[in-house]
């Protein structure tokens, strides 16, 4: 635990540009969403870490509290993933994460699972949508041991606002399993099957503005508050 804590604490000393988000469910206020960026180098390569930070809020945090915290190390160039690391705590469930650099991929910890070159996270996506710096519309995200066929559709936009629709497919392999058997509830939420999922980017600011995702009758929303720097 503590070693899984340790670079939270760490890299919190070090400026950082954060956006914060607010999150509804169902049109009511549930939640509060942190996005953190930073330069750094990560065994001698050159990275940004990327961050969030979940917590429910108000009646919501009563009834079904929630704590998420996802720390993801991509190398600047090629945008590699270096280092997954994810704290979570919902009812019923509490997650810890993180990733050994091995042969130059990172492993899940006490399994033979990596995360490929090739693969990006949905945390990278976010960051790499927001910076410009997606070049393909097909690509792979990872989530877990498990791998998605991903789509990206443009859907419209101005000089700086742009909405997009996010396709995901789970990858059928039989040798492919999820390290953990049950996920939090965001995670849970964007992955989940037959999901619409769109998001709306802002490239002068350079953040995401909003994101919405809707199962059937479910639909969960987060939407730009407001920026540190």
């Amino acid at each position: 635990m503590i070693k899984v804590l340790l670079p939270f604490i760490f890299i919190s000393f070090f400026y950082a540009s954060t956006h914060h988000y607010q999150v509804e469910f169902m049109g009511i206020n549930v939640a509060k969403v942190s996005m953190t960026h930073r330069d750094t180098t990560f065994d001698q390569i050159p990275a940004t870490i990327v961050e969030f930070f979940a917590s429910t809020e108000a009646v919501s945090n009563f009834f079904y509290p929630v704590d998420n915290r996802y720390e993801i190390i991509h190398s600047t160039d090629m945008h590699q993933i270096l280092s997954f690391k994810k704290i979570t705590t919902q009812p019923g469930l509490n997650n810890e994460l993180f990733t050994s650099l091995k042969d130059n991929l990172p492993y899940y910890h006490d399994s033979q699972v990596p995360i490929s070159n090739e693969d990006i996270t949905i945390f990278t996506l976010f960051h790499l949508l927001a910076y410009n710096l997606l070049d393909n519309e097909e690509f792979t995200i990872e989530r877990e041991g498990l791998q998605y066929n991903a789509i990206l559709i443009a859907m419209g936009g101005n000089d700086s606002l742009y909405k997009y629709k996010l396709d995901l497919v789970e990858q059928s392999s039989k040798n492919k399993i999820g390290i953990l058997e049950h996920t939090d509830i965001f995670t849970w939420a964007v992955f989940k099957k037959n999901a619409v999922r769109t998001i709306w980017v802002n490239t002068s600011e350079q953040r995401i503005e909003k994101c919405n995702f809707n199962v059937g009758l479910f639909s969960l929303t987060a939407e730009y508050l407001f920026s540190d720097e």
